[in-house]
Parts: structure tokens; sequence; C-alpha cells
């Protein structure tokens, strides 16, 4: 018989894994005329998702130190601390995700008004 602890485990070792590739066929399936790789494009999504195991050991660990059963100020304080700092470390990574695989410039481009966007479509009407 398996221990309690180490079923849970295991169930978070294979849950996330899994949910990944999932995920990645989902977006494979989606994108069939794009000829992307299923290998990537699925392993891809397996090591992104499976990122998340660290993240759901250490929410386990802290509910193990500081239930919000009792809901006490300092355990509903401690869960909002961590919930900011996983929050803003969640954007910086992808910030800097984003940052090394396109430079700079796709930062400062993410969000593209209504003028560029017609001067992109006037530019793609050219090309043609």
């Amino acid at each position: 018989m398996i221990a309690r602890a180490a079923r849970r485990r295991l169930l978070i070792f294979t849950f996330w894994p899994l949910f990944g590739a999932f995920s990645g066929l989902q977006i494979q399936i989606s994108m069939l005329s794009h000829h992307h790789s299923w290998l990537a494009v699925i392993s891809y999504q397996v090591l992104v998702w499976s990122l998340w195991i660290p993240i759901t050991l250490a929410i386990g660990a802290l509910l193990r130190e500081a239930s919000l059963r009792r809901f006490t100020p300092a355990a509903v304080v401690l869960h909002a601390a961590v919930a900011l700092v996983f929050g803003i470390t969640h954007v910086a990574a992808w910030i800097a995700i984003v940052a090394c695989q396109f430079g700079p410039v796709a930062i400062s481009t993410a969000s593209i008004s209504p003028r560029s966007s017609s001067s992109r479509k006037s530019r793609n009407i050219k090309q043609l």
C-alpha cells in the first residue's frame, strides 16, 4: 500500500505532465495547417505545465504551515503575501522569456494601437 503523501506526490507528478500533453495536443490539432513539429509543440507544453509541480508542492507546504481553516489574520496575510510574490514572479518570468526569445522590441510592440494595425494591413496589401 502506498502512503498517502506518496500518492499525493505521484498524483502531482503525473497530473501536470499529462495536462501539458493534453494541452499540447489541443494546440497542435488547432494549428495543423501551420505544420509545426508535433514533438516540439507537445514537449514544450509538457515542460511549461510541469513547472507547476514545484509550485503545487509549495502551495501544499504553505497550506500545511498556515492553514486557512482557522482563518487567522496572520494566515490570511501570509497567503496574500505569497500569492502576490507568485504573481509578480510569474509576470516577471514571462517578460524575461519574451525578451530573451524575441528581444526588447517584442515588449515595446506587444500592445498594438489601432493606427499601427491599419498601417500593417496596408503593408501586407502592398506586399501582395
